[in-house]
């Protein structure tokens, strides 16, 4: 998970700096920076919030993109409702003799 993900970076940056600096400019110099300048940028966003440098660049974890389960569960569950519901509506709604076909073509929809 993103959480265990955090912790794990942030205890790396605790015991080897040094190393995460130079994953870091590793990361820059693959985007097509030169090696100082991947290194200046490292230092320094490294120096302003080395945990979110680290986890938006190394992670790909933002605050923009990161997971809400939730908010995935409570958007499955309506979807699943509707979709459940909609052949029930049909069946309610239609004549015995048509039942079967309606069902099908609105489950396949």
């Amino acid at each position: 998970t993103e959480s265990a993900d955090l912790a794990r970076e942030a205890e790396e940056l605790m015991t080897e700096p040094e190393h995460e600096l130079k994953e870091l400019q590793g990361i820059y110099m693959s985007r097509g920076l030169s090696k100082d300048l991947a290194l200046q940028v490292a230092t320094e966003l490294t120096a302003h919030d080395a945990l979110g440098a680290h986890a938006r660049d190394e992670l790909g974890i933002s605050e923009i993109v990161s997971a809400k389960p939730v908010q995935a569960a409570f958007t499955s569950a309506a979807t699943f409702a509707v979709g459940a519901a909609l052949p029930l509506i049909v069946v309610m709604l239609s004549s015995p003799s048509q039942i079967i076909i309606l069902v099908s073509v609105l489950s396949l929809v």
